[in-house]
C-alpha cells in the first residue's frame, strides 16, 4: 500500500510522518511547528496546565504530536478509528512517551459502527469541493464517516463511549474531528463534560451535519445546554473550527 511521507527538523527533533497520501500533510508543518492560534486561546482559559488531552478524530496524529509538544507532561489520548490511518498514527507518533493511543469510534453507543466515504449525492452542497479536490480527500481517508453511503472504503470499527473509557480519568481538554458524529461524541461524554468541564476545540464541516441529519446551529444550542460559550475560530466555505469553553 503506497504512503505519503514528509521528513523534517525543529528544534533539534527529526520528524519522519507518513500518511495515506500527501494531501494529509495540508496542515502538518503550520499546525506542529506554529500552534500559536490554538495555544493563544487556550492560554486564556486554563488557570493550570492540561494533565490529560483527548484527541478524538486523532487521523495521522499531526494534533496529537502539536499538544504534546506544547504540553510535554500532559498525557495525550489519540483516538482513531480507521486502520488505515490508525497505523499511521502509530508510525508518527513515535518517540513521543506522552502519547497513547486507542483505535475506536467515540459515540453515543457501545459496539460496532460502519464507517464509508459519503457519495457524491451527499456531497453535492459542498461547492468548495472539486472533483480534483473531491480525489485528493478520498484517496486520504479524511471523511471516513458512520454517515457516508458510498459503499468505498467500508470498515467496520469499534466504538465507545467517552463516558466508559475516562469514567475514573480526568480529561481537561477535548479535540473533536469525526466527520458529523460530533453530536454523538457529546452524548457519549456528557458525564466527563458534567464533571471536569475541559475545554474542547472542535472541527467541524455543515456538510456533515446535514448527513447526520442535524446541523451546525442544533449542535452549538447542544453545546450552550451544556454551559459552553462557543468561540468561532475559523469559519469559511461551510468549514469551522470551534473553541468551546464552559461558562
Amino acid at each position: 500500500m503506497s504512503r505519503a511521507r514528509l521528513q523534517f527538523d525543529s528544534l533539534g527533533r527529526d520528524y519522519d510522518l507518513i500518511a495515506p497520501n500527501a494531501w494529509a500533510f495540508k496542515t502538518a508543518l503550520s499546525t506542529i511547528l506554529n500552534p500559536s492560534k490554538w495555544q493563544r486561546w487556550a492560554k486564556r482559559f486554563m488557570d493550570h496546565p492540561p494533565k490529560r488531552i483527548v484527541d478524538v478524530g486523532a487521523n495521522i496524529g499531526i494534533y496529537s504530536i502539536s499538544f504534546a509538544l506544547a504540553f510535554p507532561d500532559a498525557e495525550v489520548v489519540s483516538i482513531e478509528p480507521s486502520k488505515r490511518n490508525y497505523d499511521c498514527l502509530i508510525h508518527n507518533i513515535q518517540g513521543f512517551d506522552n502519547i497513547a493511543c486507542a483505535r475506536f469510534a467515540a459515540d453515543s453507543t457501545i459496539g460496532n459502527i460502519e464507517l464509508s466515504l459519503p457519495s457524491i449525492e451527499q456531497r453535492q452542497q459542498a461547492e468548495w469541493l472539486t472533483p480534483e479536490l473531491e480525489e485528493k480527500i478520498d484517496s486520504s481517508l479524511t471523511l471516513l464517516t458512520m454517515h457516508g453511503d458510498s459503499g468505498k472504503h467500508v470498515e467496520e470499527v469499534a466504538a465507545c463511549r467517552l463516558d466508559g473509557v475516562f469514567q475514573d480519568k480526568r480529561v481537561d481538554w477535548l479535540k473533536i474531528d469525526v466527520e458529523g458524529n460530533e453530536s454523538r461524541v457529546i452524548d457519549g461524554a456528557k458525564q466527563i463534560i458534567m464533571r471536569d468541564h475541559p475545554l474542547i476545540m472542535m472541527e467541524l464541516m455543515e456538510i456533515n451535519q446535514k448527513m447526520a441529519g442535524t446541523t451546525v446551529e442544533a449542535l452549538g444550542q447542544k453545546m450552550n445546554d451544556l454551559g459552553y460559550l462557543v468561540e468561532i475560530m475559523d469559519g469559511a466555505d461551510g468549514v469551522f473550527t470551534w473553541n468551546l469553553c464552559p461558562r
